[in-house]
């Protein structure tokens, strides 16, 4: 039996990406994804913040 190949990095990536963003959405209420203000720019709303966030995950 013959080993599978792995897949090449953009394909993991684009599966790693796809599952993060599955988990951020289904598991996480997006309230939640901003953890305090810190994290964000001084002049940016929770909404803003968490959009921003799900952008990058893309």
């Amino acid at each position: 039996m013959a080993d599978q190949p792995s897949p090449g990095p953009r394909e993991a990536a684009a599966a790693g990406a796809v599952g993060s963003r599955a988990w951020l959405v289904s598991g996480i209420n997006q309230t939640e994804l901003w953890p305090d203000a810190g994290h964000g720019l001084p002049t940016e709303l929770p909404d803003q913040f968490n959009a921003r966030l799900l952008k990058f995950v893309d």
